[in-house]
């Protein structure tokens, strides 16, 4: 086994670990938050936070990416980029600060005057943290940067439960991430490897710094409106009575639904695009042998995620939650189909990032942030939010199919792959739902568990081969 595939192997056996434990974290938390708080509590926050990320992804200079995907890492370079770090922290504090009022205006919502500038403190407390959580990314040293992680998850976690027994509103959200926060800040420092920090902007660095992150910031922009443009149209569309509710509802069923794009996700943004950026670096060959190895594994274990999120969640719904949260047990299957396809293009993002095609990420991120809007629009005018919903998967269809066309151009072809994994998906999704609305409650939860198993079996045994192989 090559040094390069046992440190891939690692660092997502890591990444894995603790992406479960992030997730069943908020899971059961969430749960415990939906009984002391509305499902408009979830949508305030949902908001905010959306159009905070604006602000916060359009000032995105890709500093992280850059310190891993460089072949720089001199102290004066390190420092440049923590230094453009800090800035863009106080950027987006008073951004925030400035735009609370005229958006709690338009959306006719009063608590987005607190809401929106408490985000941008725990934004510019993260903006602090160290430079050494990028280099040890660069290294695919992944173990302390998922220890680090699940800790600030725990702290965030357990700051809200405790809040929200002596607050039950927003507030016990807002508190608990800015404690999560604070704590990455601290480890951050004091958990990871020391160097020399200092306010400093090197005037080689600085240009380097922003040539790389030119196209990451346009790019960034327009993956902030990809990926939020949802939650503000939908704060929007309904009626301001009932529009926090139903923003609420799709919020809570959005985080189980991804469960499988963050497993997906976080071992790509940890593993791919380090991995990719060594081979670029070493000028190594069999790249798209070497990708399409890794990307069965990712996708058959993203199929058999998504898979039993799509069975699973709602009799999961109807089990924890109260009947204000009903609406989340059709939503969720829903929002799968656009999961599926974002899982299919997260390793393809990763790898044209490695290669250094930020131009062509932002390209096909346009593209999907034009077409998304007609639809989401069409979709929610004729069919409500169940159209909304798989309008937002036609937009991410449209971006995907353009990553695999500058693929190719690089002469790496997963067109085949997709397909492939597709096809079964949608056929396993029709024999897993069909037959269960002709059954009674309990035979069809046995019969929907009984296949997820049968699944994860295989995709174990599928997997096991590539994990002990020990050729390159």
């Amino acid at each position: 086994m090559s040094r390069l595939k046992k440190k891939f192997l690692i660092g997502s056996s890591w990444v894995i670990l603790a992406t479960i434990g992030v997730k069943l974290l908020r899971l059961l938390t969430n749960i415990i938050l939906a009984r002391f708080l509305a499902p408009s509590a979830f949508g305030l926050i949902a908001l905010g936070d959306a159009m905070l990320k604006g602000v916060r992804i359009c000032s995105e200079l890709g500093i992280n990416q850059a310190i891993v995907q460089n072949n720089r890492k001199d102290i004066d370079f390190i420092n440049t980029a923590w230094t453009l770090q800090v800035l863009r922290g106080f950027f987006i504090f008073f951004i925030g600060v400035i735009l609370s009022y005229p958006l709690s205006h338009f959306y006719q919502q009063n608590a987005l005057l607190n809401i929106i500038p408490f985000i941008g403190i725990s934004a510019l407390i993260s903006n602090f943290n160290s430079p050494s959580l990028a280099i040890l990314k660069r290294k695919l040293k992944i173990k302390l940067l998922m220890g680090i992680e699940l800790w600030g998850t725990i702290f965030t976690r357990l700051s809200m439960i405790i809040t929200v027994f002596i607050s039950p509103n927003y507030w016990a959200l807002l508190i608990g991430t800015a404690v999560g926060s604070l704590f990455r800040l601290y480890a951050s420092f004091r958990w990871t490897p020391p160097i020399a920090h200092r306010f400093q902007l090197e005037k080689t660095a600085l240009k380097e710094l922003l040539k790389f992150g030119l196209w990451i910031t346009l790019g960034s922009s327009i993956i902030f409106f990809g990926g939020n443009l949802d939650k503000l149209l939908l704060g929007f569309f309904p009626s301001p009575k009932d529009a926090m509710a139903i923003l609420g509802l799709y919020s809570i069923s959005y985080t189980f639904a991804s469960i499988p794009l963050e497993f997906i996700s976080n071992i790509s943004k940890h593993t791919i695009f380090p991995t990719i950026s060594h081979i670029r670096r070493t000028k190594k060959k069999n790249l798209e042998k070497n990708l399409l190895k890794i990307r069965y594994v990712l996708l058959l274990s993203g199929f058999f995620v998504t898979y039993a999120v799509i069975l699973i969640s709602p009799w999961f719904f109807d089990v924890f939650y109260t009947s204000d949260y009903a609406s989340t047990k059709w939503m969720t299957p829903l929002l799968s189909v656009s999961i599926w396809i974002t899982i299919l293009n997260s390793s393809v993002n990763q790898t044209l990032l490695g290669l250094g095609r930020t131009r062509e990420l932002a390209i096909s991120g346009g593209i999907k942030v034009i077409l998304m809007a007609p639809f989401y629009f069409l979709g929610y005018q004729f069919f409500g939010v169940p159209g909304f919903i798989l309008g937002g998967s036609l937009a991410e269809l449209s971006e995907h199919l353009f990553d695999l066309v500058v693929l190719k151009k690089e002469k790496i072809s997963l067109f085949r792959q997709d397909l492939l994994f597709s096809m079964l998906f949608i056929a396993f999704v029709c024999i897993g739902i069909i037959p269960s609305f002709y059954l009674p409650a309990l035979p069809a939860l046995a019969y929907k568990l009984a296949l997820t198993s049968c699944i994860g079996i295989y995709t174990i045994l599928k997997i096991l081969p590539f994990l002990i192989d020990k050729k390159d």
